[in-house]
């Protein structure tokens, strides 16, 4: 093992894994593969049923939904889908229990991050691994004692090192508040409903500044031992820094943010159920939706169509990625085993690496199709049956093209005979062509065996001596 410097604050270490450990790995990551290709080829079919019964929900609901007012409420649309579009009422003080940060909202959000220590770890083909320390911002505990090179921790400004050593994050309890009891007109609004509008964006969040602490906060920095104020002067961005110089922070150190949502005006998409909306449950999926502001029912359904169709793509991107990744696990030993080559056996394993990748990924583009296609058929005959007969045709016939194509050249070089190609003859011209005389024997002029007297060849001007007087 070695130290390779890399920079201010990355220090990196190097070690070499031997060929044996790398394929015991690679034999492990086939079990994780085959895991990994089940789940995807899984996810792919139920996307494609989850994308089928939403659609259906949603063209259901913009046949059923009913537009009511605020109040007062109807009971003869009681289980019918209504839309309603009404102030936001009973809004509750929200009071963080940790800092005391206390604002009226329908929901508040604290984040809190802390500077630590972090290890990234880079394999080579060649059994090369190079760990890299850094540091950074993150809002969940780093543990470092898990670190192969605890003590390659750079410290800022100076080339010295130092033992890597993240302190316990702080135990804030729960870092979300929502208001309960909530109304919009005479109707009652779940919490449920604003954690879907969340999820959905239905519901816009604004930062919380200035920052209405009921009293003073402080807070001890375990590595700089210090006791650190938490006021507003300390602000960059939306942030709240515990740092005396947010450029320049220490490990240990905190920034935190709040953030809430307070609505006027809520356009809500539900079923009436008493005083209470709850999801209307259609044949196929369900409708549950918020939005902040006045908006009308055919374009809450539309926004939900649009990110229905978003997230449909996402999960057969992702359930691609993941086919292509198990399937490349699988065949991991296949291109760790050219290491055992001397000498080549490294650059071997980058090419069948390679060649490996580019496969995996047909196979499993491929693959991915065909479950999708499959997926069709069951939840979409009408659509799927049709599509797959295409598919299943051109692929039969490049298939038999091929075939055809690799028995002409088979016949080709059944062909060739003593070395040179037996050409078939060549068919019959349209017309007949006139039969041509035979070509009369070739008769040699004989050459003459004296000269006659009066021949005199002419003299040479370049060479006169060899002329006749």
């Amino acid at each position: 093992m070695f130290g390779v410097w890399t920079g201010w604050g990355a220090p990196a270490d190097v070690e070499y894994e031997g060929i044996c450990s790398r394929m015991v790995g690679a034999i492990c990551g086939m079990c994780v593969g085959l895991v990994l290709l089940v789940g995807a080829l899984v996810l792919l079919g139920w996307n494609e049923g989850r994308a089928v019964h939403t659609a259906r929900a949603l063209e259901a609901g913009m046949k059923t939904f009913v537009n009511v007012p605020c109040t007062p409420i109807s009971p003869a649309l009681e289980g019918r889908l209504v839309h309603l579009t009404c102030d936001v009422g009973n809004m509750q003080n929200l009071t963080d229990p940790a800092f005391q940060v206390a604002i009226k909202a329908i929901q508040m959000d604290r984040s809190v991050e802390m500077f630590q220590y972090k290890e990234s770890t880079t394999s080579h083909s060649d059994g090369k691994v190079v760990y890299t320390y850094s540091t950074v911002w993150s809002s969940h505990s780093i543990n470092s004692k898990s670190f192969k090179f605890p003590n390659q921790c750079i410290v800022p400004g100076t080339s010295f090192t130092q033992d890597c050593t993240n302190p316990p994050f702080p135990d804030m309890g729960k870092n979300s508040m929502t208001s309960v009891n909530v109304t919009a007109g005479d109707f009652l609004i779940p919490p449920k409903l604003f954690d879907e509008s969340i999820a959905s964006r239905g519901l816009s969040f604004q930062p919380v500044w200035p920052i209405p602490l009921t009293w003073p906060f402080s807070y001890v920095s375990p590595t700089a031992n210090r006791n650190v104020m938490l006021n507003q002067t300390q602000r960059q961005g939306d942030w709240l820094w515990t740092s005396l110089n947010p450029a320049y922070p220490v490990v240990g150190d905190l920034r935190l943010k709040w953030k809430a949502s307070s609505p006027t005006m809520v356009s809500i998409l539900a079923e009436q159920a008493g005083r209470i909306l709850q999801p209307w449950q259609s044949s196929g999926d369900s409708i549950f939706l918020l939005r902040e502001g006045a908006v009308s029912a055919m374009e809450m359904l539309g926004d939900a169509e649009g990110r229905n169709e978003v997230a449909t793509w996402a999960i057969r991107v992702g359930g691609f990625l993941m086919c292509w990744f198990g399937l490349h696990l699988i065949v991991a030993p296949l291109a760790v085993a050219p290491n055992l080559i001397p000498f080549f056996g490294s650059l071997l394993s980058d090419l069948v690496g390679c060649v490996l990748c580019y496969l995996t990924c047909a196979s499993g583009l491929a693959l991915s199709a065909l479950v999708i296609g499959i997926a069709w058929v069951a939840y979409r005959p009408v659509i799927g049956i049709p599509v797959l007969a295409v598919t299943a045709g051109t692929l039969c016939g490049v298939c038999i093209l091929g075939a055809i194509r690799r028995q002409r050249m088979r016949a080709a070089r059944e062909a060739v005979v003593g070395g040179g190609m037996a050409f078939a003859p060549s068919p019959s011209p349209r017309y007949p062509m006139m039969p041509m005389p035979p070509t009369p024997p070739f008769e040699p002029t004989p050459y003459p065996l004296s000269v006659s007297p009066e021949y005199r060849p002419p003299k040479d001007p370049c060479c006169p001596q060899f002329g006749m007087v």
